[in-house]
């Protein structure tokens, strides 16, 4: 047995979470042998050490955080341990959450998307303010970063890259069955499935797309959404936070992580803030 299980996959709400997750366990599925009902079950199923924790570090919109929601006391615990990180462009990321919070959430959002990519509980300055925590502590530590782009491009070359990790020779033929069963429109029809009814991955109501778990999985689909001063905005707050750093909001993996500066996000975040000018 491999010594090196992943302990965390970290990532911001509706990064690819569940995306990355179901491809993961797929493969162990197959590995262990396990045959359930749906994947998530068999997850309940792994010896404790091959489950790992997948963290959204506080940051949920129904936590109600604002600004500014990990402190150290969430890190110490990441420090020695595997983790990976998933990232997303920041545009599509905060537009896919606004449609959870709008349609799967328990307390629903009644605003536009203009209001919620403002809002300090949900919107630009929160996502911003958890890249620059992550920033700050994958350059102390070893992370594996992947992107939902990566998952897009070749979600093959990102299996083998967690197998890889996990010190996992892999099989072929299951690197296979993952990765087709693995698709976006796969895990669309497993969603309306009875298998997974009970489920994330089951929509909220059948008759609206925009309650789906799986809606579009298209890179800067955000376009369609974001008029040009919302994305002037989010733009704007990024360079208060994250100045100089344009793959933040492209979406980052491999290597590409360790070339953002550290920026001093311990400080005060009411005071950063304070100086985003809304665009007009």
């Amino acid at each position: 047995m491999s010594e090196k299980a992943i302990d965390y996959f970290i990532s911001y709400p509706k990064s690819g979470r569940t995306w990355v997750r179901f491809m993961y366990l797929t493969y162990l599925e197959q590995h262990f042998g396990l045959i359930e009902k749906n994947v998530f079950e068999t997850e309940e199923k792994l010896i404790h050490y091959w489950q790992p924790r997948w963290l959204h570090l506080g940051m949920a919109p129904s936590e109600g955080n604002p600004f500014y929601a990990i402190g150290n006391v969430n890190f110490k615990h990441l420090q020695n341990s595997s983790c990976v990180w998933i990232t997303r462009n920041i545009y599509d990321t905060l537009v896919s959450l606004y449609h959870h919070a709008c349609h799967r959430s328990k307390t629903r959002y009644a605003g536009t998307i203009s209001d919620f990519i403002r809002d300090p509980q949900y919107g630009a300055v929160k996502i911003c303010c958890f890249y620059a925590a992550m920033f700050n502590f994958i350059n102390k530590s070893k992370v594996l970063t992947i992107s939902y782009e990566d998952m897009q491009k070749d979600r093959r070359a990102v299996l083998l890259r967690l197998l890889n990790l996990v010190e996992l020779t892999p099989n072929h033929d299951f690197v296979d069955e993952a990765v087709d069963k693995s698709s976006f429109e796969n895990m669309k029809e497993l969603g309306n499935s009875y298998a997974y009814k009970k489920t994330w991955l089951a929509p909220k109501d059948v008759s609206n797309l925009q309650s789906y778990k799986i809606r579009k999985g298209i890179s800067e689909a955000y376009r369609e959404e974001l008029s040009d001063e919302d994305i002037a905005y989010i733009q704007n707050v990024a360079d208060i936070i994250l100045p100089n750093n344009k793959e933040a909001l492209d979406g980052i993996s491999g290597n590409q992580s360790k070339n953002f500066i550290e920026r001093g996000w311990k400080g005060s975040i009411s005071r950063l803030v304070s100086n985003i000018v809304p665009a007009s």
